[in-house]
């Protein structure tokens, strides 16, 4: 039976990863991106449906995603709109798998709960209809809440090349609240917890898994790892005040583990590796 997958959002880091894990593993992958480039669809392609009927896809997997400003605007397109069209067509096909990511930013933080911005109400607003379409439609779909992550040839600038860029040219590193705890994953564990997902024969029990390493970090911990590799950073904090709440602990504690999935890559490696290499990448924050 051939295997076939549908990924939106396939050209970003994520979709990228997922991408060429799902083609080693013998997936035939139809892309939908925010344009008809390389042979992806757009995401507001008139005859989607009509590609999406010729591809016929087992899996559909949702990681198109917009941030900030945009996720108030056009953003809108890939975070609730884009979806939906796709959860309506997969409604009336048999034999589909829906497969969304969510964010932990949707839970909030554990003392004022709930989405704390544009993109996070999308991610809990997509939620509802995820779980209207499992209920009512009986169409078998989940939703991946994921974690901040890091991985090779990341071109985002997040906050673990942040921290490694700052290691290398010896800059300060900016950071916000010094109490934030989190949780880092690498990307590829994340792919492999999407096809794991996707590979299962029967469906599970819950809509909702999260798909994080189990320990969670803080700066001064993140901080001590840089020291015991050899680097002591120069560390600044002072909490954000460009209208962005700060999610001090985070609120996803209460959601269960994806079953039969634990990551298997390490953030001290990567970062030993990491610092090994010449290579220093353009920072975009501490994000």
């Amino acid at each position: 039976m051939t295997k076939s997958m549908v990924i939106t959002g396939a050209s970003g880091f994520l979709g990228q990863t997922l991408r060429k894990s799902a083609l080693l593993e013998g997936w035939q992958i139809l892309c939908i991106n925010r344009h008809a480039i390389d042979g992806a669809l757009a995401f507001d392609d008139p005859r989607l449906e009509s590609h999406l009927t010729m591809f016929a896809p087992k899996v559909i997997v949702h990681l198109a995603a917009s941030y900030g400003e945009e996720a108030k605007g056009e953003g809108l397109q890939a975070n609730l709109l884009l979806p939906l069209r796709l959860l309506k067509w997969a409604s009336t096909q048999a034999n589909i798998r829906f497969i969304a990511a969510g964010s932990f930013w949707q839970f909030g933080d554990i003392e004022t709960p709930g989405p704390v911005d544009m993109y996070s109400a999308s991610k809990q607003s997509l939620a509802v209809f995820l779980d209207y379409y499992r209920r009512c439609e009986r169409l078998d779909c989940y939703h991946l809440i994921l974690s901040s992550s890091y991985g090779p040839n990341d071109p985002r600038g997040k906050l673990v090349d942040y921290f490694v860029n700052a290691a290398k040219t010896k800059r300060s590193v900016n950071l916000g609240h010094q109490d934030k705890h989190f949780a880092l994953t690498d990307v590829r564990d994340v792919a492999s917890a999407i096809m794991l997902l996707s590979s299962y024969s029967a469906p599970l029990p819950l809509l909702t898994y999260r798909v994080r390493t189990e320990q969670l970090w803080t700066f001064e911990r993140l901080s001590r790892l840089f020291e015991k590799l050899g680097y002591t950073l120069n560390v600044r904090y002072s909490p954000l005040n460009n209208g962005i709440m700060e999610i001090i602990h985070p609120n996803d504690e209460h959601i269960p583990t994806l079953p039969d999935w634990s990551a298997s890559y390490c953030l001290e490696d990567y970062l030993r590796a990491r610092l090994a290499s010449s290579i220093i990448s353009e920072p975009h924050g501490n994000g």
